[in-house]
């Protein structure tokens, strides 16, 4: 059977925290390190937003000028050359363009997946896992994305991105792994050979 790897977007393949900084930067005149981010929903508040900046990365096209973070793409080749599909499962479904803008960056950064899931964010990524067998593992940097792929009966193994606003949060290694590169996961997909 063809096992399917799942990683989240955001912070996980594409430097979405970086761009966003720099775009709430160029557009408040406040600028804020990474590290200073250790509730992700919270972001407007240290900006003195209202609400999260949904219309910022939109008017900004931050979605689209993310870069992909080191070792993503190697990553995503190696699990493809191993035999496995690689999905990608974000919670984009709050942009109004989310499928199209996503797809078009992977395009456009020419990685290639087999299988693109937008889900609504705050609604686990359960319903994704649920419709797919088979999951040799899923990467998030949000917790409770990560806890859901970790107590799946489809998951083979959860890897929880290692974070700011996530290092609050214990992970216990046998429930999932904190990793703080893609390169980790390195030895599990080369042992997991589809032949």
């Amino acid at each position: 059977m063809q096992l399917t790897v799942s990683f989240d977007l955001d912070d996980v393949l594409a430097a979405l925290g970086d761009t966003l900084l720099d775009t709430l930067a160029e557009t408040t005149g406040k600028r804020l390190a990474l590290e200073e981010i250790v509730d992700f929903d919270r972001l407007h508040h240290h900006y003195g937003l209202s609400e999260f900046p949904e219309d910022i990365i939109i008017k900004h096209q931050v979605l689209e000028r993310c870069e992909v973070t080191p070792n993503a793409r190697e990553m995503i080749e190696l699990c493809r050359d191993q035999g496995h599909r690689v999905m990608i499962t974000t919670a984009r479904a709050w942009h109004p363009r989310g499928h199209d803008v996503t797809a078009e960056w992977f395009r456009r950064q020419k990685l290639h997946y087999d299988r693109l899931e937008i889900v609504h964010h705050g609604h686990g990524k359960r319903e994704v896992f649920d419709r797919m067998p088979g999951i040799l593992f899923h990467v998030d940097d949000v917790h409770t994305y990560a806890a859901d792929a970790a107590s799946h009966q489809h998951v083979a193994q959860a890897f929880m991105m290692d974070r700011p606003w996530n290092r609050g949060i214990e992970t216990p290694a046998d429930v999932m792994l904190r990793i703080h590169c893609l390169t980790e996961m390195k030895e599990l997909i080369q042992n997991s050979r589809i032949n």
